[in-house]
């Protein structure tokens, strides 16, 4: 930085020429010495006073004298530039009164769905539409989907075939077969209960279900099969049914309904024959030849897949059974015997350790083979 000094009327002026630094005021006490002021350059500029004798001399560049003192707190700098508005700005029209244009007439607001009608019910009017399809649709042809309300044509359109709904139902239906069999003891049980059999043999409708050979004889064949429906009490219902239930469900799921409805029935006709072979005078009456029929398959079938039939409990349980039947009196021997035969005989052909279709249908022929001749058996039977 240079420092030039002028000398005004007795007094030295400095003349600061960096045009970016303060301005500085300097003023040097001393005896006999006069004062000195630093200016700018523009204040340098200025012609001297009239009056008085100017003498300007430049010097080589010097700091400052140590006795300055700043007396302006900020740096003067040029002043900025204002920046310019952007171009949007400048090609928008100037701002103040303009003439206003007459605004172009307008119709009527109309709702884009005001007036439409249900497309099944054509004098509903409604305001909502089908999610899948879009047509409008009243509250009553809409359905709550997984997204939104479907019509009732798109529900329809999007079921799978016939054939895949049954498969589907078969799948999640459980033992429906099962279910059914209990469900038709146990309302068999409530009707003839109501009748005064609850808590033993008595009712009439009882007595006409129930298995009896001289009525068989005189052409009520129907008993071989009613009889298997009928209890006596409210313990003999319940044993059976928990039995039923349990081998159903295990016999349902590994041959299917149709082969375990002919398994059951195989069982039963099979009871009945037994019955009417070692007792046929006596009144007999229960599922227990069903039920033995199935605790035999059951058996049967574990053993041909080489699973030990007393570490499971089937083995134990069927061994109980069978000296309960002959040991409590009043339990139908040859019921029980039959059915347990006719049971373990089908279920071998159906339990087959490979099973298919040709499987299915040996077992299904070969449970109606055995019912057949088990009726047949068990008229013969009640004749002799």
């Amino acid at each position: 930085m240079g420092l030039a000094t002028t000398e005004v009327g007795g007094a030295t002026v400095g003349r600061n020429e960096d045009p970016a630094e303060v301005d500085d005021v300097a003023l040097e006490a001393g005896a006999g010495s006069a004062p000195v002021v630093a200016v700018s350059d523009r204040a340098a500029e200025r012609p001297p006073l009239p009056h008085a004798p100017t003498k300007v001399t430049r010097t080589a560049s010097a700091p400052a004298p140590r006795t300055c003192r700043r007396l302006t707190g900020a740096t003067l700098r040029p002043a900025s530039r204002p920046a310019s508005p952007p171009l949007s700005a400048q090609l928008q029209r100037p701002a103040g009164p303009q003439r206003l244009r007459p605004a172009a007439p307008t119709a009527a607001y109309v709702h884009p769905i005001a007036g439409v009608t249900c497309f099944h019910h054509t004098d509903r009017e409604t305001g909502r539409t089908c999610t899948r399809c879009g047509r409008p649709a009243c509250p009553e042809c809409l359905h709550q989907a997984p997204v939104g309300s479907q019509c009732w044509e798109c529900i329809r359109a999007a079921r799978p075939p016939r054939r895949e709904r049954v498969r589907r139902w078969n799948a999640t239906a459980g033992p429906l077969a099962t279910k059914t069999l209990v469900a038709v003891n146990v309302a068999v049980f409530v009707i003839t209960a109501l009748q005064g059999g609850a808590v033993g043999r008595g009712g009439d409708l009882q007595s006409r279900l129930a298995l009896y050979g001289p009525a068989v004889t005189n052409g009520e064949w129907y008993r071989l099969v009613t009889a298997g429906f009928v209890h006596y009490g409210v313990i003999h219902v319940g044993f059976n049914m928990v039995l039923l239930y349990r081998f159903g469900e295990m016999l349902e799921r590994a041959v299917g309904r149709v082969q375990f409805v002919a398994l059951y029935l195989a069982a039963l006709l099979a009871g009945s024959f037994g019955a009417l072979l070692l007792s046929p005078t006596a009144l007999t009456a229960g599922a227990s030849g069903a039920v033995f029929g199935l605790v035999g398959a059951a058996a049967v079938g574990m053993r041909q897949r080489g699973v030990n039939v007393w570490q499971s409990g089937v083995g134990g349980l069927l061994v109980i059974n069978l000296v309960i039947t002959f040991v409590i009196p009043g339990i139908s021997i040859g019921g029980h015997l039959g059915g347990l035969a006719g049971g373990a005989v089908t279920g071998s052909v159906m339990l087959r350790p490979r099973p298919s279709r040709r499987t299915a249908a040996e077992g299904v022929a070969v449970a109606l083979v055995i019912a057949a001749a088990a009726a047949v058996g068990g008229v013969w039977a009640a004749h002799r």
